[in-house]
């Protein structure tokens, strides 16, 4: 099955900023252990800490006029970094759980429970990514679909690559 085009981005707009904001690092440090070992590690301040995301977007995923921040970097592997979602409840930060390394993140046209859905997409090898489908449940956002997206193919009998010209996207079950 050769599945195309589904990741869409929502009519709402995606704006990209250069750090969180340091309330937001600061509470980032509280909710995860990685993190501050992280900063730790390097010896960052927060506002060092706040400069090292990648990316920042900041769209209203539940259609209540507030502006929720995903946000992704600080800690990264070979190419997908970690990802996170907060909201900003009266002076605070509060996470709203998201569980996903990614390279990319699109706001899907459909909902679930009130959010919009996500896609996460994050490499699986030098030829192949892998997209989840996260639909909020409620509480936390959860992997629902899922999806390999192969750039190339190996021929079996001379192990040559073939570079494909639209990349194949098939369904596959989710924690393969």
């Amino acid at each position: 099955m050769i599945f195309t085009g589904f990741l869409i981005l929502v009519g709402a707009q995606l704006t990209a900023a250069q750090k969180i904001p340091i309330p937001l690092a600061q509470q980032l440090v509280k909710d995860d252990q990685y993190v501050k070992e992280k900063m730790q590690e390097e010896n960052w301040t927060i506002a060092q800490l706040a400069g090292q995301v990648n990316d920042v977007k900041k769209v209203d995923l539940n259609g209540d006029g507030s502006l929720e921040l995903i946000f992704s970097g600080i800690i990264c592997g070979n190419a997908n970094c970690s990802t996170w979602i907060y909201r900003k409840n009266g002076n605070r930060y509060v996470q709203i759980p998201f569980d996903a390394s990614a390279i990319g993140i699109e706001i899907r046209k459909t909902k679930t429970s009130g959010y919009f859905d996500i896609s996460v997409e994050g490499r699986s090898s030098a030829s192949e990514t892998e997209l989840h489908i996260y639909k909020f449940d409620g509480s936390k956002y959860e992997i629902k679909e899922c999806f390999s997206k192969k750039f190339a193919v190996v021929n079996s009998k001379t192990g040559k690559a073939t570079v494909l010209k639209t990349p194949k996207i098939t369904k596959i079950n989710c924690g393969s």
